[in-house]
């Protein structure tokens, strides 16, 4: 199911003269930075039309320099199947267990096939060792010329993933295309320093708390003194990072009556704590502590000519600990005023990005600052230009079941026991619970099985109502909690 044939309730409403700044903003900020136009020879690769062919859909964190050091990354990449259809192909580093392959199956009634490329070299370089990996190569090849493989769907759109296409385009001499934007592009979108430049001109400074950046830890170290009389909590954010990952909230209270001197010394031991990679520019702002609601809201961005940016969701995220390391999500029902300015506001930015060349997925973090949501002020605090830990299961959802809205979900980590137990022990204890697709039978879906190896599983939980929701939530953790490993026999 394309996002095109998702029925959205949300209806942007914005003047004709916001629009045009929208667009005219673009057009400045493309003929300021000629490094976001696709090079010639890969403008072949531009889709115009997404509605037929199947998809290749590979998570390369190549891209994102606190991914490549994450022991997380090889799982994460299982992911990509939730935004998959019947008979696309899925690629990753890690082989999927073997029960999950039918397991998955039963429960979305989708035929995949699943590639493993050898890149053991280079963890993070799924796109790359997609090509250089033979037999893959020779699969994919086939797959375009004999099969209809005609998209690359990657999770972010970067520089691996359009060489992968275009050598599979020279190669086979047909057409493939990349469901993402030019790599430029989505790096600009990711980045939050020009995101948050980005909201402060268009929609104007009260959308993003105050907001400055570092390329030194000297600089750095001037602008948390300065900040300090304004906040006790000042956030410090590695741009292009994900997750929450690249985040490091300082307490300013740890650093009252510190020299300037005595503060970069503090801050350059956090820094190497969070290990930020070296001249690195980070983002450096207000951490509000007084946040009523975390959320996003869940965007398609078609090509151009085809049609308008669609907001498919407002979501709650659901945040743990302080730096706000993602932990899941569920849909979220706002007071009308402050949906309709969020969803405005939304609809406007991804206007922008649309005429800077963005295409696929994308998503706004914002915040509600204030005592209760209905009071709450809109803060913008990041651009995901790529699928996410919302977006995945949101898609799924809406394949399964139409739409989201008549199926409403949470997604989530779950903890596990404190002991091992494989993907089988787990659908063992769980089987009465799990959906199957055929019989419309079951409430709860897992995806990223060898997230057990962590202690934890990834799950969505549908209910007929948030309230059910909920209940059935709670039911999972505690059947998750009780789970135990099978009794297994050995051989001498």
């Amino acid at each position: 199911m394309m996002a095109e044939d998702f029925e959205s309730r949300f209806e942007p409403r914005i003047s004709a003269a916001v629009r045009q700044r929208a667009v005219s903003y673009a057009e400045e900020i493309k003929a300021a930075n000629p490094q976001l136009a696709l090079d010639r020879e890969l403008e072949p690769l531009l889709p115009q039309d997404l509605t037929s062919g199947r998809s290749l859909h590979l998570d390369d964190y190549s891209s994102i320099p606190l991914g490549q050091k994450s022991d997380h990354v090889r799982f994460m990449q299982q992911r990509a199947c939730l935004r998959a259809t019947d008979n696309d192909i899925v690629a990753l580093l890690d082989h999927v267990p073997p029960d999950y392959i039918d397991y998955f199956h039963a429960s979305t009634g989708m035929s995949l096939s699943w590639l493993t490329p050898k890149g053991d070299s280079i963890p993070t370089g799924l796109a790359q060792a997609c090509w250089l990996d033979r037999n893959v190569r020779r699969q994919l090849r086939h797959e375009i010329r004999h099969e209809g493989l005609r998209f690359i769907h990657p999770h972010i759109s970067n520089v691996a993933v359009w060489e992968l296409a275009d050598l599979l385009r020279r190669s086979t001499r047909y057409e493939v295309f990349v469901v993402g934007p030019p790599p430029g592009v989505a790096e600009l979108a990711n980045d939050k320093v020009a995101f948050a430049r980005i909201v402060h001109d268009l929609l104007g400074e009260r959308y993003i708390p105050r907001t400055e950046s570092a390329c030194n830890l000297g600089r750095l170290s001037q602008l948390v003194h300065d900040l300090m009389p304004a906040s006790r909590y000042i956030g410090i954010k590695v741009p292009n990072s994900v997750g929450g990952r690249g985040n490091m909230v300082v307490d300013t209270r740890n650093l009252h009556g510190l020299t300037l001197a005595q503060i970069r010394l503090r801050l350059k031991g956090m820094l190497s704590a969070l290990a930020v990679p070296s001249h690195s520019r980070l983002l450096v702002d207000v951490w509000e502590s007084h946040v009523s609601l975390a959320g996003s809201t869940q965007l398609w961005i078609p090509p151009l000519a085809t049609g308008e940016p669609r907001i498919e969701g407002v979501f709650e995220q659901l945040i743990a600990n302080q730096v706000g390391h993602f932990q899941g999500c569920q849909p979220v029902g706002l007071p009308l005023e402050i949906e309709t300015e969020t969803v405005d506001a939304s609809y406007t930015i991804a206007l922008l990005l649309q005429h800077l060349g963005y295409i696929g997925r994308c998503s706004f973090d914002f915040i509600l600052v204030g005592d209760s949501v209905g009071s709450g002020h809109l803060e913008f605090i990041e651009c995901n230009g790529r699928w996410g830990g919302t977006s995945a299961p949101m898609t799924l959802t809406n394949h399964l079941f139409g739409s989201y809205l008549k199926k409403p979900f949470l997604s989530r980590v779950f903890a596990m026991p404190n002991h091992p137990l494989t993907f089988a022990d787990v659908r063992r204890e769980l089987h009465d619970i799990l959906y199957n697709y055929a019989t419309n039978v079951g409430w709860a879906l897992l995806y990223n099985p060898d997230r057990l190896q962590h202690r934890e599983i990834n799950a969505i939980v549908w209910g007929n109502s948030l309230a059910e929701v909920d209940v059935r939530k709670r039911e999972l953790e505690a059947r998750l909690a009780a789970c135990h490993p099978a009794i297994r026999s050995t051989t001498v």
